[in-house]
């Protein structure tokens, strides 16, 4: 094994190329004096071994004496020159956390706070047209009315008459018709249908008022509505 004095290079320009042999693979390879001057001021030493490659440096160091792979990718850790490390990486570490991390699962009680707590924020968002507030107005003259109240399992009513145990839906262009690119058609109808159920579930009966391309008015939809109460709501009514 050849060692490299760097006394020997003391009249070489910093610059100049130099070519040596690796002391760990054999391979020869070009460097430069700055480098063989600036590992000497590392080292300390004047005399030292001279690699080809951090991998070869890396074998080279006393400190790294045993085979080491990272955990979660399998990098060898011998050529990082990485001391006690587990990982190469900040991102295989986090992997590798994040993998074996032991979630709870949901308990009955954690379930259902959470429901409460996601039911009164949808009780503060409210979206009713114009036609469905003149409608509510007109109902709450004559009936005792609650609006949009979600007592049917999560599901709400836009007016619901509890003496009469009567819920009416004002069903727009929403509830038939694809309005926008986001909008889906098929999950609103499947909602509809689940909305049924519950209501029906809870022993009230539904009428619902259909605003799209029949020219349906809050006046006329009164007036129907008033008719129907008054000869006996049947189960599940569109008009």
């Amino acid at each position: 094994m050849v060692m490299i004095d760097i006394r020997d290079y003391e009249d070489f320009g910093s610059r100049d190329p130099i070519y040596v042999l690796c002391d760990i693979c054999g391979k020869l390879h070009v460097t430069h004096i700055k480098n063989i001057r600036r590992t000497s001021i590392q080292l300390g030493k004047k005399k030292f071994k001279k690699c080809c490659s951090r991998k070869c440096w890396g074998v080279n160091k006393r400190t790294i004496k045993r085979e080491k792979t990272c955990l979660e990718c399998g990098e060898d850790l011998r050529f990082l020159g990485i001391g006690n490390r587990k990982f190469c990486s900040k991102s295989c570490s986090v992997k590798y956390s994040n993998k074996r991390r032991k979630r709870k699962p949901w308990s009955k009680a954690a379930r259902e706070k959470a429901r409460k707590t996601l039911l009164s924020k949808l009780d503060r968002i409210t979206y009713r047209s114009k036609n469905e507030k003149k409608f509510f107005k007109l109902m709450s003259q004559k009936y005792d009315c609650l609006p949009n109240e979600r007592m049917f399992n999560g599901f709400d009513a836009d007016v619901v008459i509890l003496d009469l145990k009567l819920a009416i839906e004002w069903n727009g262009v929403w509830h038939y018709k694809k309005v926008c690119k986001t909008h889906s058609l098929e999950a609103a109808q499947s909602k509809d249908k689940r909305k049924l159920k519950e209501i029906k579930k809870m022993g009230f009966n539904l009428i619902a008022i259909k605003d799209y391309q029949n020219g349906m008015t809050p006046d006329k939809a009164f007036k129907l509505v008033n008719d129907m109460i008054k000869s006996g709501v049947q189960d599940c009514t569109i008009i």
